[in-house]
């Protein structure tokens, strides 16, 4: 195990990309939210989304990424 993965619990197993874009995206979960599921830190779920390359939300919700921040506006509306 690398000192990333030393840090996680024994037995541990990284979602797939698709779950974690389900959960954070799709489904508007936070990062604390997700961490308590998967009994690991919020800061642990953070570095897996940008491990993944999956974009965040800043803390009032709104994600960095322009085109996602559009398409969950439209969602909204719709």
């Amino acid at each position: 195990r690398n000192p990333s993965e030393a840090r996680l619990p024994k037995g541990f197993t990284k979602p797939a990309k698709e779950q974690l874009e389900q959960w954070y995206i799709k489904d508007g979960k936070t990062t604390v939210e997700i961490g308590e599921e998967l009994n690991i830190s919020n800061v642990t779920v953070g570095c897996l989304l940008h491990e993944y390359g999956i974009p965040t939300r800043d803390k009032r919700g709104i994600y960095d990424n322009k085109k996602i921040r559009l398409q969950k506006a439209e969602e909204m509306l719709d």
